[in-house]
């Protein structure tokens, strides 16, 4: 499932992902939280964007969206914006692949293993 941030809620627009389970359907007058890719509304939030809820599950993940949410309530507070550099699931789990792979390179003999598959050499 995938839809934009109503209008208004952050500082900008933007798509987030994530998966719905649920059954039914909410009625509210308070505006949408998201307009969902085929057109329909999800969750809500109030008019002074201090309570939201929807039906995206793995909302989190998306973590540009987190830090948003995360310095808006730190601003609304007094304290100062968390700056770190966000990156997304994708950019993490291709960092971890990459060390994977170079600590395997690193202690794995590969002439060995692709003689034992009766291979050619990495060196071949």
């Amino acid at each position: 499932m995938e839809g934009v941030l109503s209008a208004g809620i952050m500082e900008s627009q933007m798509n987030l992902k994530g998966f719905e389970i649920h059954l039914g359907r909410t009625k509210t007058q308070v505006r949408p939280f998201l307009i969902l890719k085929d057109g329909r509304e999800d969750g809500a939030i109030s008019n002074d964007n201090k309570v939201m809820g929807t039906y995206l599950h793995g909302i989190f993940h998306n973590r540009l969206f987190t830090r948003l949410l995360v310095n808006q309530i730190r601003r609304d507070k007094g304290l100062d914006e968390v700056k770190e550099n966000v990156q997304s699931d994708s950019e993490r789990r291709e960092e971890a692949y990459n060390l994977l792979a170079s600590h395997l390179e690193e202690n794995i003999d590969m002439d060995t293993i692709y003689q034992w598959l009766q291979l050619e050499t990495a060196e071949n």
